[in-house]
C-alpha cells in the first residue's frame, strides 16, 4: 500500500460542514443542550456514500431505541488478513461555546483560518477535526481500491462530552459487540 496524504480540500469541506452544525452538537443536557449527533453522522455518510454503495466500506449506525438522533457510527473496511485494528474515540458532540463569555474573536460555530494558518471553530481539535481526518482516510482507501492487511474499524461515537448515559456512546457500542 502506498502512503496516503491528507486530501486537504475534502478534509476542509467535511470539517466546515461539521463545524457549521456545532450549535446543534453542543452537549450539556443540564443547560438544555442535547446534541443531535445524527447530523454529524450524516455528513460522514454523505461524504462516503459512493464507497458505501460500492460495498468497499460498511457503515453501522448504533443507537438505542428512542436515541435515534444520537447514533454512533462504526465504519468498517474489510482487510485482506485475519486481524482487526480499530480507531476508537473520535466523537460528534462538542463542549458548548459562548462567544462573549469565552472572548471568541469570531463566531465559534464557523470554521476560519487564522493569520497563523491554524484552524479555529468549536470542535476543530475536540474532536470534529479527527472525524474529518478519518473520513478522508476511509475515502482515500476506497478511491484507491486498496484493502489494508487488517480489517479497519473506525468508531465515531456519540455523547463523549456528557459522560456515560444508557443507550449512548462507546459503552452502547461495546454492548452491541
Amino acid at each position: 500500500m502506498h502512503a496516503l496524504m491528507l486530501r486537504e480540500d475534502r478534509f476542509l469541506e467535511v470539517l466546515r460542514r461539521l463545524i457549521a452544525l456545532t450549535p446543534r452538537l453542543q452537549n450539556n443536557p443540564s443547560e438544555g443542550l442535547v446534541p443531535e449527533e445524527r447530523l454529524a453522522a450524516q455528513v460522514v455518510l454523505d461524504t462516503l456514500a459512493p464507497h458505501l454503495q460500492s460495498g468497499f466500506i460498511h457503515a453501522e449506525s448504533l443507537a438505542a431505541p428512542g436515541q435515534e438522533a444520537r447514533p454512533s457510527l462504526v465504519l468498517t473496511v474489510k482487510g485482506t488478513g485475519e486481524h482487526t485494528v480499530g480507531f476508537v474515540g473520535a466523537h460528534f458532540d462538542v463542549v458548548p461555546a459562548d462567544r462573549q463569555a469565552e472572548h471568541w474573536e469570531r463566531d465559534p460555530f464557523t470554521l476560519w483560518e487564522g493569520p497563523d494558518g491554524l484552524l479555529y471553530g468549536r470542535g476543530v481539535t475536540d474532536c470534529l477535526g479527527h472525524v474529518a481526518v478519518l473520513t478522508d482516510l476511509l475515502a482515500q482507501l476506497a478511491e484507491r481500491g486498496e484493502r489494508p492487511r487488517r480489517t479497519l474499524k473506525v468508531v465515531l461515537i456519540a455523547n463523549e462530552e456528557a459522560g456515560d448515559l444508557p443507550g449512548l456512546g462507546l459503552t452502547y457500542v461495546a454492548q452491541q459487540g
